[in-house]
Formats: C-alpha cells, structure tokens, sequence
C-alpha cells in the first residue's frame, strides 16, 4: 500500500539494485502460518483497494506488472493448482501425456507431504522442502481469502515470534 500512495501521488518508485532488506525466518511454522495468512489478507485487501492501478493507459508499464504480480499470486495461482489437479484426476486415463502428468503430480504432493511429516517432527530436507513449502504457501493464501471474506483483517496484528540469531 505504501508504494502504490507513493504512486497515487504521481512519484516514481525505482530500483535500488544495492538496497538489501533482511528478515528473521518465523520461530516455527505455526507462527509463519499466522503471518502468511495475515499477509495474504492484506495483499487481497490491497489489491481490493487499488483496482485504479489495472487501467494500462493511465499507469502503462507499472499497471502490467502490478496486475501480473497481484493478480498471479493473491487469486490465479491457487485456483490453477487446483484446477490443474482436478483436471489431472479426470485426464489421467486420456493418454500417456496425461498419465505422466498425473504421476508428476502425484510425486510432488507426496513430496509436499513428506516435507510436512519431516516438519511435524522437527527434521529438516531441503529437497522435501521446496514442494512444502510452495503448497503450503498457497494454502495460506487460500486461508487468507476466507479470512478477509469473514471480515477479520485487522489493520492491527500481532507480530510473528521470530528465531533470534545474530
């Protein structure tokens, strides 16, 4: 929200190719989860509140990126998920191509799974990770959805416990 005020008042927002930002990861994934819903809320809210920057002829080039970024990671690619699996469960049987389809997905949600019990029980893969982590995010933002429809986005929350380490 604050870029696109930045914006609304007719400033530029550039690139800081040597700016560099860090953030302390969550304390666990309960605590990452709250976050991720929360941050998945307020970025449909603001998507909400920003619809001014999808005109391409007033915003041109940000409009593009703004719509391809918001709209490809608050809406579209959870559904596609879904959509892509349910078609995957109708198809499989279709040909060969489907069938490969279907087993590579399957691979990768058992891996997802598999990514979760080693959570669950504290153990760490880095390969088990990747697909974990990916689902579970867009899980979040599902999460986040039903959040915002249910009216409980706060302006205020309650900030993550993080790892302390230096």
């Amino acid at each position: 929200m604050i870029s696109m005020n930045i914006l609304r008042k007719g400033y530029r927002i550039a690139y800081a190719p040597k700016a560099l930002a860090m953030e302390k990861p969550s304390m666990n994934i309960e605590e990452e989860y709250k976050r991720k819903v929360r941050i998945s809320a307020g970025g449909l809210q603001s998507t909400i509140r920003t619809t001014e920057f999808f005109n391409v002829k007033k915003y041109g080039i940000v409009a593009i990126q703004y719509l391809i970024h918001r709209i490809s990671r608050w809406t579209i690619s959870p559904i596609l998920l879904i959509l892509a699996f349910v078609a995957s469960v109708f198809t499989f049987q279709s040909g060969p191509l489907f069938l490969v389809i279907f087993i590579m997905q399957m691979m990768f949600y058992s891996a997802a799974l598999m990514g979760w019990i080693y959570k669950e029980n504290k153990k760490e893969s880095r390969l088990l990770n990747i697909p974990f982590y990916f689902l579970f995010m867009h899980y979040c933002v599902v999460m986040g959805w039903i959040r915002y429809a249910k009216g409980n986005q706060q302006a205020a929350w309650q900030k993550a416990a993080r790892l302390n380490y230096n």
